[in-house]
């Protein structure tokens, strides 16, 4: 988490401005927009020893029942990466536990919690099929978890298929394990499903990052809109105008800001269709 960013301003004489708590997001993920960051203060909490573990089920709404149950728990974990079955001939270091025969949620689980968390995933017809520390994933050559999640499960479908490109999808809250079950049944195997559960403000926060079989730009668009039809919220990967994200600067206040600290608009404008 960062707490604080001191950036400056690209003036005739520069400035240095230090923002914290929300304002951060006056700078972050904005690609150099809005100031040039020159210190980032972060939160930084105890280390923990973290077991990477897999847990395997017989459908995919099984798997998020199980995620939405585990982040609702009191149990201390790191990572909840949710894939389905077809994802495993990309996960090749790790094909002994994720077969492609059962979906999967992979995980990094405190140490002391790792039989609780099984015990739960068994409520949800969950299996156990791995859980290494780190002294025994070296010595097993196996892909670190925390490798399996976000867009390196993209990267890693990449390497063997180039035909796959992906989406960036915020559920619904509540996100209903009957929604993602309807959305494998219209999409089949041109929309393989991968959810990342994430805390904001406190609150779950479950994003898709799923492949995407391309075929046409129509057809992706179609897509989209499906997803958004479903009550979710896109963040478009396939634009490159900051504007035409959606969820950019819903209240301008990104765009005010850097104004304020780029009045001359040198900034990486290619990055903005105002400066076009």
């Amino acid at each position: 988490m960062i707490e604080s960013l001191r950036i400056m301003s690209i003036e005739e004489s520069p400035r240095i401005v230090t923002l914290s708590g929300d304002d951060t997001g006056l700078v972050l993920h904005s690609w150099g927009t809005t100031g040039i960051i020159i210190e980032a203060q972060l939160k930084l909490v105890p280390a923990e020893t973290w077991i990477d573990c897999i847990a395997t089920f017989p459908t995919y709404a099984d798997v998020i029942a199980f995620g939405n149950a585990s982040f609702e728990s009191d149990l201390d974990i790191f990572l909840l990466s949710a894939v389905e079955r077809a994802f495993a001939p990309y996960y090749k270091r790790l094909n002994t536990y994720f077969d492609g025969s059962r979906d999967a949620m992979f995980s990094m689980v405190k140490e002391s919690e790792v039989d609780r968390y099984f015990a739960l995933a068994a409520k949800f017809r969950g299996h156990r099929s791995m859980a290494v520390n780190d002294a025994q994933s070296a010595a097993a050559n196996l892909r670190r978890i925390h490798e399996t999640a976000f867009n390196h499960t993209t990267l890693m479908a990449l390497q063997v298929d180039r035909g796959w490109t992906y989406l960036q999808v915020v559920m619904p809250n509540p996100f209903e394990p009957k929604l993602v079950a309807e959305q494998k049944r219209r999409f089949g195997d041109e929309v393989l499903m991968h959810h990342e559960y994430t805390k904001e403000k406190g609150r779950c926060r479950i994003g898709g990052l799923p492949l995407i079989r391309y075929t046409t730009e129509q057809r992706l668009n179609e897509i989209m809109r499906s997803f958004e039809e479903d009550g979710c919220i896109l963040n478009n990967p396939h634009i490159f105008k900051l504007e035409d994200g959606g969820r950019f600067d819903p209240d301008g206040r990104k765009l005010a800001f850097r104004k304020s600290v780029d009045p001359m608009g040198l900034l990486n404008p290619g990055k903005l269709r105002s400066l076009s």
